[in-house]
């Protein structure tokens, strides 16, 4: 059996975030992926 989790201190949401746009798109501007994961 697998028990293998996320660590919060190491994978953050919004990390997590990111890697997933990114994983989507070819390219991307860093105004647009701002945008796309809500950080300021």
């Amino acid at each position: 059996m697998n028990n293998a989790k996320f660590d919060p201190l190491i994978y953050r949401k919004i990390d997590m975030k990111i890697c997933v746009v990114l994983a989507l798109t070819a390219e991307i501007e860093f105004k647009v992926l701002r945008e796309k994961v809500a950080v300021s």
